[in-house]
C-alpha cells in the first residue's frame, strides 16, 4: 500500500514487526509495518523515527543486540504523523535485531471520560446496593430474633429452625453477591487507571520531547482526573471489604509515641504552616502501648487529619492520643467551618456531603468518614463527632488499647486448668467457602480408628440443600448457623449434643 493511501486506523492492527542489522539497516518488515510506516527493506530504521529521537532509537538497537528488551517507547512517523510505538526486541543471529511494536492508542481524555461515566453508574449501583443491604440486614435481624425465640420456646421444632436459617443464608448470600459485584468492578478499574497514570507521567516527564503548553495542560488534566478516579476506586474497595466482613485485622504491639512520630513523617509536606493553618501533633503519654491493627488505625487518623485540613481555612489542626480504662482515644481537633448538629449523621453516610462554600472548593468522594467509622467498628471501637457550625470540629476515635481478639487469646492461655479433670474432645468444623469441606473432614475422621469417636459440630453460614443437611445431620452431633450464633447458644447446643451422644461432660470450654 502506498504511503499516500489512507488507512482506517481503527480497523488496522496496531502490531508490527521488523528485523534490522545491528547498524539499523532494515532487512524485513511485515505487511502492517509497511503500511503504517511506509518503510521497505534497505531503509534505515532511524529514517522512520521522529526527528530528534534518533539517539533513543540507536540505544534500543544497541541494547537489543545484548539481550531482550521490553517496554521501550519510540516515536515513529506513521501515516505522515507522529505515533508512539512500544517496542520489545531481542537479538538474532549475526548481530541482527528482531523488533515487535505496538502502536499506542490516542484519545486518553475520551478514555477518562468513559471511565468517569462508568464510575458514576457504579456509584449509583453502590447506593442502591447499600439501601438494599440495610433492608436485608433488618430482615435478617428479624429472622435471627425469631430463631432465638423458637430455640428458647421449643427446641423440637428443628424443621422450622432450618427453614429460617436457610432464608437468612439466602439473604446474606444476596448481600454478599452485591458486595462482590462492587468490589470486582472497582478492582477491574485499577488496571486502565494505572495505565493512564503511567502514560501521562511519561508524557509529563518529556522523555520523548517537550510538550506544548496546551498539551501539558491537557495531560495534567487527564492525570488529575485519573488520580481522583483511582482514589474513589480504592475507597470503594476498602468500604466493600469492611461491609462484607472480608477485611482482616492484624494486631501488633506498638507504642503511641512511635505511631504519631511515623504519622508526622508521612504528613511532613503539610506540617508546615500554609495559608494560616498549622498541623500540630501533641506528645502522647510515653508509656502508652497498643496491641491492635496499626495500619487500620493509621488509615483512620490520616483520613481525619486530611479531612480537617480541607475544611480549616485558618488556625490549627491538633492531633492527640490519650488512654483511660483500657481504651485509647485518638482526637483530631480543628478550627474549621464546623458541622451543624442536624448534619452529624449525614457526613458518616456513604457519599454524604454537606453543602458549604468550602465544600465547593475541595475535592472528596464522600467515602472517607463512612470508611473510617467501619474500620473503627472492625477494631472494636467507635468514631464520634463533636461540632457546631462555625466553631470547628473534634473527631474522636475510641478503640480498645488491646484488640478483643488479643484479650480473648490471652484469657484462654492464662486460664488455670484443673489437673484432675479431662477435656472432652469436641471438633468444631467451620464451613467457609465450600460446604464439601465438611464431608472431606468427616471422611478422614471416620477412616482413622483414633478419631472415629470424636463428636463433630458443624458451624456454617452457607445454604445447604436438603440432601447435604440430611447427610451432615447423620454424621455429626449438631449443625449450627453462624449468623445467628451466640457464645452461650453454641455452648448449650454442644452440651446437648454430648448428652445425646451418651458422653458424660466433665469439662467444657468455648
Amino acid at each position: 500500500m502506498a504511503l499516500a493511501e489512507t488507512v482506517d486506523w481503527e480497523d488496522e492492527s496496531r502490531e508490527l514487526a521488523l528485523t534490522c542489522e545491528g547498524d539499523g539497516c532494515i532487512l524485513w518488515l511485515d505487511g502492517r509495518a509497511r503500511r503504517l510506516l511506509g518503510g521497505k527493506p534497505g531503509d534505515a530504521f532511524l529514517s522512520l523515527v521522529v526527528p530528534g529521537t534518533e539517539e533513543k532509537a540507536r540505544a534500543l538497537l544497541a541494547k537489543a543486540q545484548a539481550g531482550k528488551v521490553t517496554g521501550w517507547e519510540i516515536p515513529l512517523v506513521a501515516q505522515a504523523r507522529a505515533a508512539t510505538v512500544c517496542f520489545s526486541a531481542k537479538p538474532g543471529a549475526g548481530g541482527r535485531v528482531h523488533l515487535h511494536g505496538l502502536v499506542m492508542p490516542e484519545g486518553y481524555g475520551e478514555t477518562v471520560r468513559q471511565l468517569g461515566a462508568t464510575m458514576d453508574e457504579m456509584v449509583g449501583l453502590h447506593r442502591e446496593i447499600s439501601s438494599q443491604k440495610r433492608e436485608l440486614a433488618e430482615q435478617h435481624a428479624s429472622l435471627a430474633r425469631a430463631y432465638r425465640e423458637l430455640e428458647e420456646s421449643n427446641r423440637g421444632v428443628l424443621a422450622l429452625h432450618a427453614e429460617l436459617a436457610d432464608k437468612a443464608d439466602i439473604l446474606k448470600r444476596a448481600a454478599d453477591v452485591k458486595s462482590r459485584v462492587v468490589a470486582n468492578v472497582s478492582h477491574e478499574f485499577r488496571t486502565p487507571l494505572h495505565t493512564i497514570l503511567g502514560l501521562s507521567k511519561v508524557l509529563l516527564d518529556a522523555s520523548d520531547g517537550p510538550l506544548t503548553a496546551e498539551q501539558e495542560k491537557q495531560v495534567r488534566f487527564i492525570r488529575s482526573s485519573a488520580e481522583e478516579l483511582s482514589t474513589l476506586v480504592n475507597d470503594v474497595l476498602d468500604l466493600s471489604k469492611a461491609e462484607s466482613g472480608t477485611a482482616i485485622v492484624r494486631p501488633e504491639k506498638f507504642a503511641a509515641t512511635d505511631f504519631l512520630s511515623a504519622l508526622r513523617g508521612q504528613l511532613r509536606p503539610v506540617t508546615a504552616p500554609a495559608n494560616g493553618v498549622e498541623l500540630v501533633f501533641e506528645e502522647p503519654p510515653p508509656a502508652l502501648m497498643l496491641e491492635t491493627d496499626q495500619g487500620k488505625v493509621a488509615q483512620i487518623v490520616r483520613n481525619l487529619i486530611t479531612n480537617a485540613l480541607k475544611f480549616t481555612e485558618a488556625g490549627a489542626v491538633r492531633v492527640s492520643v490519650s488512654e483511660g480504662d483500657g481504651t485509647a482515644y485518638f482526637r483530631v481537633q480543628d478550627s474549621g467551618i464546623g458541622v451543624a448538629p442536624q448534619d452529624h449523621d449525614r457526613i458518616f453516610e456513604e457519599f454524604g456531603q454537606v453543602e458549604s462554600p468550602v465544600q465547593a472548593r475541595v475535592k472528596g468522594t464522600g467515602l472517607g468518614l463512612p470508611l473510617s467509622r467501619k474500620l473503627a467498628e472492625l477494631l472494636g471501637g467507635t468514631l464520634t463527632l463533636e461540632s457546631e457550625l462555625g466553631l470547628g470540629s473534634t473527631f474522636t476515635l475510641a478503640i480498645p488499647a488491646s484488640h478483643p481478639e488479643v484479650r480473648e487469646l490471652a484469657r484462654i492461655e492464662n486460664e488455670p486448668r484443673d489437673p484432675d479433670t479431662k477435656d472432652i474432645p469436641v471438633l468444631v468444623v467451620t464451613v467457609t467457602n465450600d460446604e464439601t469441606t465438611a464431608f472431606d473432614v468427616l471422611d478422614e475422621l471416620k477412616a482413622d480408628p483414633r478419631t472415629r469417636g470424636i463428636p463433630v459440630v458443624i458451624v456454617t453460614s452457607h445454604l445447604l440443600d436438603t440432601e447435604d443437611r440430611r447427610r451432615l445431620a447423620a454424621e455429626t452431633e449438631a449443625i449450627l448457623s453462624k449468623d445467628s450464633l451466640s457464645r452461650e447458644l453454641a455452648i448449650n447446643r454442644i452440651r446437648e449434643a454430648l448428652q445425646k451422644s451418651g458422653m458424660r461432660e466433665r469439662r467444657f470450654e468455648s
